[in-house]
């Protein structure tokens, strides 16, 4: 006696084949665990790689809303852990094989900086390609970091001029007339009494245009000047020395009285200092 189940299966296998037979013999075969779903398709889509993974309408359903919940969401990048899977994950993203093949536009620098900066160029791409930086970010950061190094010589540079001029300037009003001498004496005092260290050290530094310095390197030599046997051009008066010998000549009674036969030589010394003190007055 047939139960109802079996009725039913009796049933779906007749209705299958019907259906095979009015497909032409096309529809899936029903050992086909996923051909019962899939019947029901366009023939030219039922076949399809995507269709065939599900085993069922309800499996492809929770297939299909699963991927449609990922659709918006940002994808999880990480990066590995094993060094082999990080260099190709690096690669990827477009980083180069070797660190040689970044390739970076050249900033002019002086000669004497050129060995440092080679080498500073080489070591950056060792950095950039054991950190993943792509070809475009690392030539971004390279030529940040040299247009701001080269900014910063150039401001170094320019402060050195300046420096030098504002000194020269300085000893130039306290010196007068006797800013040659002067300066040929502090640069003779250094050579005999500095060592070649010495003379390096100050120019790399620039302290050697320092006004101050160059003054006390001046009293040394002046003061030394007989005991060494250190020849400097004959030294003019400095305009603290022309100041103090008008004041002296106009301290003088003789200069004020007209009648007094000092006088013509007072105000002719007088006069004399005055160019002396005011050179640009005369030209």
């Amino acid at each position: 006696m047939m139960t109802m189940a079996d009725e039913a299966a009796v049933e779906e296998q007749e209705n299958s084949s019907e259906v095979a037979a009015s497909d032409g013999g096309n529809a899936p075969a029903v050992d086909d665990p996923s051909a019962s779903w899939r019947g029901a398709l366009p023939e030219d889509i039922r076949d399809n790689a995507n269709f065939a993974k599900y085993s069922s309408l309800e499996s492809f359903s929770k297939g299909h809303l699963n991927l449609v919940s990922t659709l918006g969401k940002k994808p999880e990048l990480k990066i590995p852990e094993n060094d082999d899977e990080k260099s190709e994950f690096f690669n990827t993203l477009g980083r180069p094989e070797q660190s040689t093949g970044y390739v970076f536009e050249d900033f002019k620098v002086p000669e004497s900086l050129q060995t440092y900066v080679d080498g500073r160029v080489d070591s950056f791409k060792e950095i950039a390609h054991e950190n993943g930086l792509t070809l475009d970010a690392a030539k971004n950061i390279y030529e940040w970091y040299m247009k701001g190094n080269a900014e910063n010589l150039e401001t170094v540079e320019n402060s050195k001029v300046s420096a030098k001029t504002e000194a020269d300037e300085a000893l130039r009003k306290d010196w007068g007339q006797a800013y040659d001498s002067k300066v040929q004496t502090a640069q003779r005092a250094l050579s005999e009494f500095g060592s070649s260290e010495l003379v390096d050290y100050l120019e790399q530094t620039r302290l050697g245009d320092n006004p101050n310095l160059i003054k006390a390197f001046a009293s040394v030599g002046e003061a030394l000047m007989e005991d060494k046997g250190l020849i400097g051009q004959p030294s003019g008066p400095t305009p603290a020395q022309v100041d103090g010998k008008i004041g002296e000549i106009m301290a003088k009674p003789a200069y004020w009285d007209e009648s007094s036969p000092e006088r013509p030589g007072l105000v002719r010394q007088l006069s004399e200092l005055m160019q002396q003190k005011h050179p640009d007055a005369n030209n």
